[in-house]
């Protein structure tokens, strides 16, 4: 059988060898779409995760009176590199009887370098993350636009209004817990409202003159829900000639339609929910936890914080600390709900411009061996030396 009568068949299946193999290069010459896509995920969910560990670190950290450490981070950066190379050559066994033989590889090989710059919270950061109060607009706001339970906001975000106190710690010979009997009026009057479409937040004004008013429509309130208005405004001290307050940044008021309020900063918030961690018994016995009081029923509920000596099962989040393991249920939603709360909280409060971490791709390739340029003159160099 001559070159020519076998020639045609040998360049068909040349070709088409050439071709699948060109084919599974060219899907890996395009990592840039494909990794933008996987690595914003997988690195936001790292950043959160790691965010969670760190949150409920600090809470045990400040029930074992310890102090909070935060740090931020700046940027993460991970680098690709792609090295294919392609081989082709070899033996082709031709129908035609020809001993003549033909194969061709491919081999690719992806590098990765990622590096995270993180820097630790001091200083003016420091302050502006971890002890400034969260803006009372704010508050307001999330009332009116976010959709979330009126109560978990301002149990969260609150430290007090018109002087009544949300729950928080007192140092004493031991730790105690204290909330004003007047805030619980305050929160089941709100949430009523908001849970009959009775509540709106509204804005007067503009600049320095600009002031937030907290509305009730008393028209579209139920029996329920006009008893804890007026429980509200009893408790404190407002008039009851009106249905809308003005909201202002204070400790007090002595103005029957001004409501004042405090909002947390993170420590403060943080400083109670540490009363909320599961203790090992041997810790308080040893004094290397302080005791604290017994928390109230209306309030046991905003989070539970477990320990044991074991990892957990199912955790929403778990961190070791001296020994024990502390975590929060995937199943409590309560709890979930007060943690996430607190992750906003700090987001308000975050320093510097940006806001966030910086999250760079750097996708590039290298190509070793056969530059395919050329696709005519691959498949009759194979041929050459499968002749040969």
């Amino acid at each position: 059988m001559t070159q020519k009568q076998h020639g045609t068949p040998r360049r068909l299946v040349a070709t088409a060898l050439l071709a699948v193999l060109l084919t599974a290069s060219g899907g890996c010459l395009r990592m840039g779409p494909k990794l933008t896509v996987t690595d914003h995920i997988d690195y936001a969910t790292a950043v959160g995760e790691s965010w969670k560990h760190e949150a409920l670190t600090n809470i045990v950290r400040m029930r074992y009176a310890d102090w909070p450490v935060f740090t931020k981070i700046d940027t993460a950066v991970t680098n690709y590199t792609l090295q294919h190379q392609l081989i082709a050559g070899g033996v082709l066994k031709s129908p035609f009887g020809s001993k003549d033989n033909l194969q061709a590889f491919y081999t690719g090989k992806i590098n990765e370098n990622p590096r995270t710059i993180m820097s630790p919270l001091g200083g003016p950061q420091f302050v502006q993350s971890l002890l400034s109060p969260v803006p009372s607009s704010v508050v307001l706001s999330l009332l009116q636009s976010s959709g979330w339970s009126a109560d978990r906001v301002l149990e969260t975000m609150l430290y007090a209004v018109n002087g009544r106190r949300n729950l928080h710690v007192i140092y004493d010979e031991g730790w105690n817990l204290r909330i004003d009997p007047e805030f619980n009026a305050f929160i089941r009057g709100i949430h009523q409202a908001q849970l009959e479409r009775a509540l709106s937040i509204q804005r007067t004004g503009t600049g320095r003159r600009a002031s937030m008013l907290l509305c009730f429509r008393s028209e579209r309130l139920s029996e329920e829900g006009r008893r804890s208005l007026q429980d509200l405004r009893r408790t404190l001290d407002l008039s009851p000639s009106t249905d809308c307050y003005t909201v202002v940044a204070g400790n007090r008021s002595t103005d029957p339609e001004t409501i004042a309020i405090q909002t947390r900063s993170v420590l403060s918030l943080l400083s109670t929910l540490g009363a909320y961690v599961e203790v090992p018994p041997e810790d308080l016995a040893s004094g290397v936890a302080p005791k604290i009081g017994a928390l109230d029923e209306s309030a046991a509920r905003f989070l539970r914080i477990h320990s044991a000596g074991e990892p957990p099962a199912n955790p929403h989040v778990a961190v070791r600390y001296r020994d024990h393991w502390f975590w929060i249920d995937h199943t409590d939603a309560d709890s979930k709900r007060t943690f996430a709360y607190l992750a906003l909280l700090m987001n308000l409060t975050e320093a510097g411009k940006g806001g966030g971490a910086q999250l760079v791709l750097n996708v590039g390739q290298q190509a070793a061996g056969t530059a395919v340029e050329d696709e005519e003159a691959l498949i009759d160099e194979v041929l050459e030396d499968t002749d040969n």
